[in-house]
C-alpha cells in the first residue's frame, strides 16, 4: 500500500476555520454536532484516468466510500458519527491501491450545564484606575458607561479542559456599530498557551442580544483570562452576560461549570511566627513586639492593600495604601464583644467590655469601627506616611492596667493597656528631601485600654489583606523580618525565626493565586515574605525558617532606649486620668439663631425633620437632613450659627442618626465674630476657609455621639461647621440631631 504525502482538513465553525497537517500516526479530530469538515489532499497532481473515491470506517478495518466525494481531491462533508477517513486512488498504471493519511474524528458532548451565563460585570477594568475609569462595572451585575477605549475589561474565568464557544448578551444603541477585540490567554505561567484572539463588530438593535464570538480549545484545567477591548465607543452598551457552552470528549470530560471566583479580591495570606530558642517556649511570655515589613515596589502596592505587620490578641498594627493620595499606618483594637450584634438585637453592649482611647498623639485621627466586629482604630494618614524600598519599623507595647473588668470577675483576666509606635523614614537618611521632618524618626501612634485580656501576649503574627474587590486580580507582595519579642521572665530579646503560613480561599476552583515563606528574591533570602493576587498558581514555600539571631547580632534593636516609650504611655495614662476627673456642661443654646446653610430637605422628612434649625432646638429627637427630595446635595456641607454673644469654647459635641451613612467624616469647625450674606445659596463670608478661624479639623468619630475636643479654648460669636466627606462609602449625605458647645 502507498500512502499519499500529506491529507489537509478544515473544520468549520460558523466563520471559525482552522487549518491542520496530519502526521503519518493517526490524528485525532474532535467536533461538534453540526460542524462540518473539508478533507483537501495536498501534494497530489490527479491523472484523468485516477479513480478517486473517500472511505469512511468504524474500525479500521470496513471501509465504505461516501458517495459524495467519489471523484473529488476535495470532500466536503458534515460527519454524523465518529469515523476514520482517508482518500484512495486506483492509478490505471499502477497495479497498487494509494491511500492518504487517515483521519479519526470523534464528537465531544456538550456537558450537561449546557450554555452557562456569567455576570457580565463581575471582572476587572485594566489599566485599573480607583476613579473615572470610561467604564463602570458590578461584580454582581452588568458592564456599562463604556466610553474610555483606554479602558479594556478582563474576566478570570475557571474553565474545565474542552472546548467552548464564548459570546456575550448585550445591548447596544440602534444602529450603532462598534469594534471590538477578544483575547484568551492562560494565568498558569508553567505551560504555555497559544494566544486565541479574534477582532469582531457588532451593530447594536436597542435591544437585548446575543452574540456568539469565538470557540476557544483549553488544553488544561485552570484560570483563563478573557480580555476585551473596544477599539471604538459608538453608542451606549451594555454587557449583561457572558455566555459559555461547553464540550468534552471522553479525554477532556467537562463536569464542572466554567465559573468567576467566589471572591473577586485576592486571598488574605498569613504568617504566624515561633521561634527555635528552646529557652524561650511559645506561652503568652511577651510584652514588647518589633518587627520591620518593607514593601519592594510599586508594582505590588496597590491601594486596598494592608500589609499587617503585628497582630496581637485583640488588633492589629500595621501599614495600608488606601487611596491614590493616601497612605495608613493602623493601629486597631477589637471589643471584647460585637457591638453591631448587640444592637441588632435591641441589647445594650455592656460598657466594661468595650475599648477606650487613653490617649494618641495630635496628628492621629481616632473613631470606633464596625462590619467586622466593633472596636476603635487609630492611623495616621498622609501621602508620604510610608513608600516602598523603604522599611517600616513597628513598635508594640502591652502592660498590665489598675482597672478590672467587672463583668468577667470570674474570668481573673486583667485590663490591659495596649500601645503602638512607628518609624517609616530615618531622619538621618539626607537622601529623603521630599519628606517632611515631621513624619521621620519613631513616632507615637496611641494607647488604648482593652478588658478581659492576658496581661501579656503570645508570638505574634502578621498578614497580607486585600479590603476591595475592584482590583483584586492585581499582585500584593511584602516582606516581613527582624521579628522579635521580649521576654518578660527572661529579660532578653527573642528572635522569631519560624513560621508556619495559612490562607483564605485555596479550594479547588477558587482563588489559589498565594505565596509564603521564606524568600528566594535576591537580597531578600533572609526574610519571611506573602503574597497575594495575580491569578496564578499557589506557592506555598518549601521553607519556614530563617537562622536564629541573638539582639547582639542587631544593632537597631539593641540599642533601642525604651524608657522614652515607657515614658509616654506613662504620660498617656495620666493624661486620661486627669480628663476623667474633669466635668464639662453644655452651654445654653436658647439664644442662637441659624444663619446660614448650604441644604436641608423641607419635604422628604416629615414636617419638622430635615430642617437646619433642628440641629439647635435642644431636642435629639428632630434631626437636619442635606437635601436628596427637595433638590440635590453634595459635599461640603455648611452650617452656621449665631450664638448671641461671644463664647469660650472648649470643644463641639454632636447627636447624629441614621447610621454609618449619615454620619459626618471628615470636618472643619471654625469661629468668627462677624457673618453677614445670605442664609442660604451663594454665600463666600459663610463657604470660604479665609473669613474663618479654623479651629477643629479632621476625622470625626465614626459614631452617633462624637465629641471633638479642641486643642485650645477658642473664641467667638459665631461658629461653623463645615463637612467634607462622610464615613459611609459613595454617600453624598449627613443626618445631625443635635450639635452644642461646652
Amino acid at each position: 500500500m502507498k500512502t499519499i504525502s500529506t491529507l489537509f482538513i478544515a473544520l468549520m465553525i460558523g466563520v471559525v476555520a482552522m487549518l491542520q497537517t496530519l502526521s503519518a500516526q493517526i490524528p485525532v479530530l474532535s467536533i461538534r454536532s453540526g460542524d462540518s469538515l473539508i478533507l483537501n489532499i495536498g501534494n497530489y497532481t490527479q491523472k484523468p484516468t485516477d479513480a478517486i473515491s473517500w472511505k469512511r470506517s468504524p474500525n479500521l478495518t470496513a471501509w465504505s466510500t461516501i458517495a459524495a466525494g467519489t471523484g473529488k481531491t476535495v470532500l466536503r462533508w458534515k460527519p454524523d458519527k465518529p469515523y476514520y477517513y482517508r482518500m484512495e486512488v486506483q492509478d490505471a498504471d499502477c497495479p497498487q491501491t494509494y491511500y492518504s493519511d487517515t483521519l479519526q474524528v470523534n464528537f465531544y458532548q456538550k456537558w450537561a450545564g449546557s450554555t452557562y451565563k456569567l455576570n457580565g460585570g463581575r471582572g476587572y477594568v485594566h489599566p485599573y484606575v480607583s476613579s473615572g475609569a470610561g467604564l463602570s462595572n458590578s461584580q454582581n451585575g452588568n458592564l456599562s458607561s463604556w466610553s474610555n477605549a483606554n479602558r479594556k475589561m478582563v474576566w478570570y474565568i475557571w474553565q474545565q479542559a474542552g472546548v467552548y464557544d464564548f459570546g456575550f448578551v448585550l445591548t447596544l444603541s440602534s444602529n450603532q456599530t462598534r469594534d471590538f477585540k477578544l483575547t484568551c490567554t492562560s494565568t498558569d505561567a508553567a505551560w504555555a498557551l497559544d494566544t486565541l484572539q479574534t477582532e469582531f463588530s457588532y451593530t447594536g438593535r436597542g435591544s437585548r442580544d446575543t452574540l456568539n464570538v469565538m470557540a476557544v480549545d483549553i488544553p488544561k484545567t485552570g484560570y483563563f483570562r478573557y480580555e476585551l477591548e473596544s477599539k471604538t465607543t459608538n453608542g451606549s452598551i451594555t454587557i449583561y452576560d457572558l455566555l459559555l457552552t461547553g464540550y468534552s470528549t471522553p479525554q477532556r470530560v467537562i463536569n464542572t461549570d466554567p465559573h468567576t471566583t467566589d471572591y473577586l479580591s485576592s486571598p488574605s495570606v498569613h504568617l504566624h511566627y515561633t521561634t527555635a530558642d528552646a529557652s524561650a517556649g511559645n506561652g503568652n511570655s511577651y510584652e514588647w513586639f518589633y518587627q520591620e515589613v518593607l514593601v519592594p515596589s510599586t508594582d505590588v502596592s496597590p491601594i486596598y492593600t494592608y500589609w499587617e505587620s503585628i497582630g496581637f490578641s485583640g488588633g492589629y498594627l500595621g501599614l495600608q495604601n488606601n487611596t491614590n493620595t493616601e497612605r495608613r499606618i493602623l493601629f486597631s483594637v477589637w471589643d471584647q464583644i460585637d457591638v453591631d450584634a448587640y444592637n441588632a438585637a435591641g441589647r445594650t453592649p455592656p460598657p466594661d467590655s468595650l475599648v477606650s482611647l487613653v490617649d494618641k498623639a495630635p496628628y492621629i485621627t481616632s473613631n470606633g469601627f464596625g462590619n467586622e466586629g466593633t472596636g476603635g482604630q487609630s492611623y495616621f494618614a498622609h501621602a508620604k506616611t510610608w513608600r516602598e524600598g523603604y522599611p517600616v519599623r513597628f513598635l508594640f507595647n502591652v502592660r498590665r492596667d489598675t482597672d478590672t473588668c467587672t463583668i468577667c470577675a470570674s474570668k481573673q483576666k486583667p485590663t490591659v493597656i495596649l500601645s503602638a509606635w512607628y518609624c517609616a523614614y530615618d531622619p538621618n537618611d539626607a537622601t529623603l528631601t521630599d519628606v517632611p521632618d515631621s513624619i521621620k524618626g519613631w513616632r507615637y501612634i496611641a494607647s488604648w485600654r482593652r478588658p478581659f485580656v492576658s496581661a501579656l501576649q503570645g508570638p505574634t503574627g502578621s498578614f497580607i489583606e486585600n479590603f476591595g474587590w475592584s482590583n483584586g486580580n492585581l499582585v500584593r507582595k511584602g516582606y516581613y523580618y527582624n521579628t522579635w519579642g521580649w521576654h518578660t521572665s527572661l529579660k532578653k530579646w527573642i528572635h522569631f525565626n519560624k513560621c508556619t503560613g495559612t490562607n483564605t480561599d485555596g479550594d479547588a476552583g477558587q482563588r489559589i493565586d498565594y505565596e509564603h515563606g521564606v524568600s528566594s528574591d535576591t537580597g531578600h533570602t533572609d526574610k519571611f515574605y506573602m503574597l497575594s493576587g495575580g491569578y496564578g498558581n499557589t506557592k506555598k514555600g518549601t521553607a519556614y525558617t530563617v537562622p536564629l539571631q541573638t539582639i547582639d547580632n542587631f544593632a537597631d534593636l539593641r540599642d533601642l532606649d525604651l524608657q522614652p516609650f515607657i515614658h509616654r504611655v506613662d504620660s498617656a495614662m495620666e493624661v486620661e486620668k486627669a480628663l476623667r476627673n474633669q466635668t464639662y456642661s453644655t452651654k445654653d443654646k436658647s439664644a442662637w439663631t441659624l444663619k446660614y446653610y448650604s441644604s436641608q430637605e423641607t419635604s422628604g422628612e416629615g414636617a419638622v425633620n430635615g430642617r437646619a434649625a433642628t440641629i439647635i432646638d435642644d431636642n435629639t429627637a428632630t434631626y437636619w437632613h442635606s437635601a436628596w427630595y427637595s433638590g440635590t446635595s453634595s459635599y461640603p456641607h455648611v452650617l452656621v450659627f449665631d450664638m448671641a454673644q461671644q463664647e469660650t469654647i472648649n470643644g463641639v459635641v454632636f447627636t447624629l442618626s441614621g447610621g454609618e451613612n449619615r454620619y459626618m467624616k471628615n470636618i472643619s469647625i471654625g469661629v468668627s465674630d462677624s457673618f453677614s450674606g445670605a442664609q442660604t445659596g451663594t454665600n463666600a463670608n459663610a463657604t470660604d476657609d479665609a473669613n474663618w478661624t479654623i479651629v477643629w479639623q479632621g476625622d470625626s468619630p465614626n459614631s452617633a455621639s462624637p465629641s471633638i475636643q479642641l486643642q485650645q479654648p477658642a473664641v467667638g460669636q459665631y461658629i461653623r461647621l463645615k463637612i467634607n466627606s462622610g464615613w459611609g462609602d459613595g454617600s453624598v449625605h449627613t443626618r445631625i440631631n443635635e450639635m452644642s458647645v461646652y
